[in-house]
């Protein structure tokens, strides 16, 4: 009985201990890279020395950019990912992969530190107040974008579901184009068709033209004079060159007809079950007279194939 007296008493008098409370972000002290002056591809280490007062650094992230501040290098990790060196130091190895940098001084623009409370430290630079800077030679340095010189379709009158050619020319002067992205609009502007690909998917032509073969999937797409409305080019240096265009100065345009009247000849029309048709007016729909029903025509390898389709 007394045991049980003893241990009440003891259970009153007993506090519950307070966990540490942590509402203060990290603190940023210094970043340094190792060596100073780097080349594109070739290792170097991120050393970055931080404070946390209770919790602990939990991640810490840099956004690292070029002189023209238009290319943007991430060191963005987890603190298991960094090399604890002591003296709260924490370094990283990394590397430039775009052999065509910009070079020159390559500065720290974003330093943001997270604890493991979640208090976030986030810091902006510019050139002239960076904690952290190196240098880039690069003798393949490339600043400039592409130039896009002119689009052209073969052939310039299309039919839904038909298909044509698209024909870029462009240059760039280093590193190569990587992308060609159109953005191709209807006369009303409410219909776009999109070509964007990396230039592996473009077959060269040669004297720096690329062509790609696609279509207008919409049977129903508006008729008239479509136009290019925005053409951006990337190179492998992530150069972007982006212009937007109307319909009076567009560089490419093509004409969407359903059928295209002028590209038929008495040559193009064959009876079919007694139904005189159209055999080059590919997509084009007619209804048959001996059974009611409605059909599309394709013109595939040459030849007529019929798709029944809804006369509504």
């Amino acid at each position: 009985m007394k045991q049980v007296i003893i241990i009440l008493i003891l259970s009153l008098f007993t506090l519950p201990i307070a966990e540490a409370q942590d509402s203060t972000p990290p603190v940023l002290v210094d970043i340094q890279f190792n060596p100073s002056q780097i080349t594109p591809l070739e290792s170097f280490e991120v050393i970055v020395t931080a404070t946390d007062d209770v919790s602990g650094l939990k991640n810490i992230e840099l956004h690292i950019t070029n002189p023209e501040g238009d290319q943007t290098f991430f060191v963005n990790y987890n603190i298991d990912s960094w090399t604890s060196l002591g003296d709260d130091k924490y370094s990283y190895s990394t590397s430039i992969e775009n052999e065509f940098a910009l070079a020159g001084e390559w500065y720290v623009v974003i330093a943001s530190l997270k604890d493991n409370a979640d208090n976030t430290n986030t810091q902006i630079f510019n050139a002239s107040n960076s904690p952290g800077t190196f240098t880039l030679n690069n003798v393949n340095s490339d600043s400039t974008p592409p130039v896009l010189v002119d689009i052209q379709f073969n052939p310039s009158q299309i039919t839904p579901l038909e298909s044509f050619e698209v024909i870029v020319t462009a240059t760039d002067d280093v590193s190569g184009l990587k992308n060609i992205e159109l953005h191709i609009t209807n006369p009303e502007g409410d219909q776009t068709f999109f070509v964007n690909y990396n230039i592996d998917s473009w077959t060269s032509l040669g004297d720096d033209k690329y062509s790609y073969s696609t279509s207008i999937e919409n049977e129903f797409a508006l008729a008239g004079e479509w136009y290019v409305v925005i053409a951006s080019l990337k190179d492998n240096a992530d150069n972007t060159n982006t212009q937007v265009f109307n319909a009076s100065n567009s560089p490419g345009t093509f004409e969407l007809c359903n059928p295209c009247d002028d590209e038929i000849s008495s040559n193009d029309v064959i009876i079919l079950n007694g139904d005189v048709v159209v055999s080059k007016a590919n997509g084009f729909i007619m209804k048959s007279e001996q059974n009611g029903k409605c059909y599309r025509f394709k013109i595939i390898d040459a030849a007529v194939q019929l798709e029944e389709v809804n006369c509504n």
